[in-house]
């Protein structure tokens, strides 16, 4: 077996081992445990086998490999952890140094050695295609970012998180935490009774969800109204208020009947909490990135209106409508269908 695929596994290991030994009430199975161990086992002969390196006491951007009179400083380095595989990133941060910094100077060897023959392949006619393709392709990107940039400000940025972001949270809204019991509509009445009774409600969802049902212990999470709309037809309702007063309080619950008309959902509302919206500063790139798209989709529509552009059938050459007409169409028809499909899913998802 390559290292790679070694470390990769114990990695993993320890992806997997960590969520199932965080819950100190669950007591571990014998198998898990013996995952776990393995996989701590695994860290620290890893950890045994490579040098110290400290990376938490560095100061400054040194000098951390040499290769001819090229050198590779620390923030470079570290600039390219993202290209590190994602099942190799549970593994000590010096290994993964190590990694990374190792492809780099592999890269830089192999670069050397072909700028040696920089002259002979710059005379190359498919290298030289490669070049003018490359260079063309900046030269857009370049123009493209001059277009948009200048006119995202930070003030637009904030209007555009105004706009669609807080206005999509009402000011006193709150989303609820629930847990849901799945049951044949037969077994509702029995159900409820226990319920009346103070056994626990989550002990029955434990026992009376399907083994395949999505959520654990039929925990749901926390749920908003926006949600709500899109779960099945009824599960609103613990949002519904009179005179200021949920309808639903905490620790109540509803019976929702299900379209199949054969099963219920029993949903428990535990306890409200404020809803808040993402801060600003968390959706920053976000908003930026979708602004940007937005301008040059306009902007390019502009050019598309003062360019002639013909697009040709492959097959007979004749002219085609225009890309984003047929798309428009094909959207106005689609819609129903979706729409459809789209609440199909809604009415499936507690059976799965």
């Amino acid at each position: 077996m390559k290292l790679r695929t070694l470390l990769s596994t114990v990695a993993l290991c320890s992806l997997v081992a960590a969520p199932i030994y965080a819950t100190p009430a669950k007591p571990a199975q014998p198998t898990e445990a013996k995952i776990k161990k393995a996989a701590e086992e695994a860290q620290k002969m890893i950890a045994d086998s490579i040098p110290k390196l400290n990376l938490d006491k560095v100061t400054g951007d040194p000098v951390v490999a040499k290769i001819g009179k090229r050198q590779i400083k620390l923030s470079e380095v570290a600039a390219n952890f993202q290209n590190i595989p994602a099942e190799l990133r549970q593994l000590p941060i010096d290994l993964i140094f190590l990694i990374t910094l190792d492809q780099m100077v592999k890269k830089e060897v192999l670069k050397t050695k072909a700028l040696e023959k920089k002259d002979t392949y710059l005379k190359d006619p498919q290298v030289k295609e490669m070049i003018e393709k490359a260079t063309e392709d900046i030269i857009t990107a370049a123009y493209a970012k001059e277009q948009v940039d200048s006119q995202i400000t930070e003030a637009v940025l904030k209007k555009e998180y105004a706009d669609k972001v807080l206005s999509k949270y009402p000011k006193d809204a709150e989303q609820a935490d629930v847990y849901e019991i799945f049951v044949p509509n037969e077994k509702v009445t029995e159900i409820e009774n226990k319920i009346k009774q103070g056994i626990d409600f989550i002990k029955l969802a434990r026992e009376n969800n399907p083994k395949e049902y999505p959520m654990k212990d039929g925990h749901r999470g926390l749920v908003n109204e926006m949600q709500a709309a899109s779960l099945p037809k009824g599960y609103d309702a613990i949002f519904k208020k009179e005179k200021n007063a949920y309808t639903v309080p905490n620790g109540k619950h509803i019976v929702i009947k299900l379209p199949d008309e054969k099963h219920s959902l029993i949903v428990k509302v535990i306890s409200r909490q404020k809803l808040e919206a993402p801060k600003f500063s968390e959706l920053k790139d976000r908003l930026q990135a979708m602004k940007q798209k937005e301008l040059l989709d306009a902007h390019n529509k502009e050019l598309m209106k003062n360019t002639k552009v013909e697009i040709l059938n492959p097959s007979d050459g004749k002219p085609l409508p225009p890309f984003d007409d047929m798309m428009k169409i094909l959207e106005d028809k689609l819609k129903g269908k979706i729409d459809q499909i789209q609440k199909m899913a809604q009415e499936e998802e507690p059976k799965k």
